[in-house]
């Protein structure tokens, strides 16, 4: 576990080792992700950290866990997250969005601002939203494409 004392090396010297560690292990077949409890962190550390995970070689970093209250996504920090991540020679992390995803409405949001996958606890009400027409017409396309992602 990190701790917001540690300085930006020692961040990203633990999370280097602990990335590499999972990779070396699953025979570079793991997706990692480290999740970042972003409305716990000012904006200046979602930017260090979202920029030291994409140098450790992460998949993915994560919004949140949805589980700290008041620890949504919000679309403020999926912008921020993507923007770094893009800016870094050769990384191909990405961004997820979770918490307080409960429509299809927020997760289109959330995938505009950037986030490639989607962590909702409500995911079967999404899915049905979009299966049952309950989407407006111009928002089908969309939902149908990223309907068949992750």
């Amino acid at each position: 576990m990190l701790e917001q004392s540690d300085s930006y090396k020692t961040i990203y010297e633990k999370l280097s080792e602990q990335n590499k560690a999972i990779k070396d292990r699953s025979n570079k077949e793991a997706k990692t992700k480290i999740i970042l409890e972003s409305t716990e962190l000012t904006k200046a550390q979602v930017v260090a950290v979202s920029c030291i995970a994409a140098f450790a070689g992460f998949d993915f970093v994560k919004t949140s866990t949805g589980f700290v209250p008041g620890g949504s996504a919000t679309l403020e920090d999926v912008t921020t997250m993507k923007r770094v991540v893009g800016l870094i020679p050769g990384s191909s992390t990405s961004v997820k969005a979770s918490g307080g995803i409960r429509d299809w409405t927020a997760c289109r949001k959330m995938i505009e601002a950037g986030a490639t996958r989607i962590g909702a606890s409500a995911g079967v009400a999404i899915m049905k939203e979009i299966q049952e027409g309950k989407v407006k017409d111009e928002e089908n396309q969309g939902a149908k494409e990223s309907a068949g992602g992750y």
